[in-house]
């Protein structure tokens, strides 16, 4: 009587495979948009002003600022899609703020104003967002 020997490399092959297509029925994907500025400032008095096109398929947009001045002055204020400021502050000194807030799509526009301004400042914008994926 012949017996059928199975191929087991075949067998670990179709068992992986099976594997793969049931885990990929859900993808997951994390987007990201960043943006990095540094301004130094001498004697500066003015208005600069950024924007960040936020996706809807972000979750929240953080903001950090950071300041190290000799003299003079920060001031900022955001801006959401909507027109509705979020967030104000002014910095005269070395300081440090950062701020989280739930995403609504469009552009978000920070206004940073420099008043008789020495030393620099930075900016870091990142909108971050997980997607989950529909299944197959």
């Amino acid at each position: 009587m012949k017996h059928k020997h199975a191929m087991p490399g075949l067998n670990l092959i179709l068992v992986l495979a099976t594997l793969l297509a049931l885990t990929a029925c859900v993808s997951r994907s994390t987007t990201r948009s960043v943006s990095n500025t540094t301004r130094t400032l001498k004697n500066t008095s003015e208005t600069e002003t950024f924007a960040l096109d936020v996706s809807p398929l972000a979750d929240s947009v953080d903001i950090q600022i950071r300041c190290n001045l000799t003299s003079g002055s920060i001031h900022w204020t955001l801006t959401d899609p909507q027109g509705d400021m979020r967030w104000e502050g002014t910095a005269t000194r070395k300081e440090q703020e950062s701020r989280r807030f739930q995403t609504i799509a469009g552009e978000w526009v920070l206004d940073v104003t420099a008043e008789s301004a020495n030393g620099k400042y930075s900016l870091e914008w990142e909108a971050i967002g997980t997607q989950l994926g529909s299944k197959h």
